[in-house]
């Protein structure tokens, strides 16, 4: 959010809107559906989607409510949100730029929200007590909640391991001499903990795990790597050798054919 930026105005994701929405894993259409029946959503319902990124998360929700409401202060993110919620027509999700800092100041345009999402944003959020504060005067009094929902790799094939570190391995020889980036530093409790104390203490956690056939690329590969905070910008003009001595060290991927891959979607969950 916000606090990622920094003193020296960084953007971690500039540029990875594209490779953000079409590589990084998500969670399933099936996963959405479960927590929106657990959680009790209605098509008359609200939901936020903070840290929203491209808004994959969001628009997996849209069917299951009246309305998404995704925040991203990227601006390549949401135009790139915008576009694919276009493509689908899907009309019901509104894209708005702005970060959890300026959760106070959207309060009275923004409105109320049956559930607060947020997918790989919390751990941005420097003061993340604050943010769950501040959701609070957004989110409904009586069965309002706030869910992290994240996919978790749980098992693939020695060979696609393999290949996704061969790639992994050969980006660090070329970002070795560039910094890593402004990062929220330190650590921070246990989300359950920060929950436990929040307007939302009463904490639960559910899951659906499942396994998927995929077919991994070159493009994949290195997409998935894209997806990753400040990566771009630290490989800047040196993409193509990058890229190239990918190719080199993978040869032709399709031997591999399809792999199994099993996922494990979780929602931790912080209801008032």
């Amino acid at each position: 959010m916000n606090e990622y930026r920094g003193t020296e105005g960084a953007r971690p994701y500039a540029g990875t809107g594209w490779y953000y929405a079409e590589y990084r894993e998500r969670v399933s259409t099936e996963f959405v559906a479960q927590l929106a029946e657990h959680l009790g959503w209605s098509r008359n319902d609200r939901v936020l989607d903070l840290g929203a990124g491209p808004g994959q998360l969001s628009i997996i929700a849209a069917p299951f409510v009246a309305e998404v409401v995704a925040v991203e202060p990227e601006p390549d993110m949401l135009a790139e949100g915008e576009r694919r919620a276009r493509e689908l027509g899907i009309n019901n999700v509104t894209f708005v730029g702005a970060g959890s800092d300026d959760l106070p100041a959207l309060r009275s345009s923004l409105g109320r929200f049956r559930t607060a999402l947020m997918g790989q944003s919390f751990h941005w959020m420097v003061d993340k007590d604050r943010v769950l504060q501040e959701l609070s005067a957004m989110v409904d009094d009586s069965n309002g909640s706030v869910a992290f929902v994240k996919p978790w790799k749980v098992s693939a094939a020695n060979a696609l391991a393999s290949a996704e570190n061969t790639v992994h391995e050969i980006l660090e020889r070329y970002l070795l001499d560039v910094p890593a980036g402004i990062h929220p530093s330190g650590r921070h409790d246990p989300f359950e903990e920060i929950l436990a104390r929040s307007p939302f203490p009463r904490v639960e956690l559910i899951e659906r795990e499942y396994t998927v056939t995929a077919r991994p690329t070159v493009e994949s590969l290195v997409g998935s790597e894209y997806t990753i905070s400040y990566v771009l910008a630290r490989l800047g003009n040196r993409r193509e050798l990058f890229e190239r001595d990918v190719r080199a060290a993978l040869g032709d991927l399709n031997e591999l054919g399809e792999i199994r891959v099993t996922w494990r979607d979780d929602a931790l969950i912080g209801r008032r």
